[in-house]
């Protein structure tokens, strides 16, 4: 885990609001991290709790979208460790999944397992999300996922508004 001077010593699953009060709250969508390369049960309660998110944001209309996690120690191959937590999440129920950009080619793969269902990619920098996000969108993504680098860039407001026309008035393929 890169973003950790020390590796975590447990995980644990710790929801913030249930879905009921996310909804009075003005949420639109309920967000899940799915956590790839760990220990069997940490993956099992990830796809448990997901599945229980997914029933319980059905029953108020709010979606689940799973922010796919390879991040374990276990993780050998990244990209098929993403496409393993792509399909976790559509089997637990997810209505969009997260993912992190690896390449053209699993993305592919991820855009057919998902079968209409709306893949975000979180982009590897920001300076490299223009890029991906171009490539994402003319494979038929639905656009990024934006994390805390967002907020530690020098305009966080001009970024987002170039990411917004790229995305919302995207140029004619030439």
């Amino acid at each position: 885990m890169p973003d950790f001077v020390l590796p975590p010593e447990t995980t644990s699953h710790i929801p913030l609001l249930n879905p009921a009060d996310a909804l009075d709250l003005g949420a639109s969508a309920l967000v899940i991290y799915f956590l790839l390369g760990f220990e069997e049960q940490i993956e099992a309660g990830c796809l448990r709790e997901t599945v229980q998110l997914a029933l319980q944001g059905a029953q108020v209309n709010m979606p689940l979208i799973v922010d796919v996690q390879p991040i374990g120690p276990r993780v050998v191959l990244h990209q098929k460790a993403i496409e393993l937590g792509v399909s976790y999440a559509l089997e637990g129920g997810a209505d969009g999944v997260a993912i992190p950009w690896s390449s053209r080619g699993s993305f592919e793969t991820v855009l057919a397992m998902a079968a209409g269902t709306p893949v975000w990619i979180k982009p590897t920098t920001l300076q490299e999300a223009s890029a991906e996000l171009g490539e994402v969108l003319d494979m038929g993504g639905t656009g990024l996922w934006l994390d805390q680098r967002l907020f530690a860039s020098r305009d966080p407001v001009k970024r987002l508004e170039e990411y917004r026309a790229q995305i919302h008035q995207p140029e004619p393929a030439g």
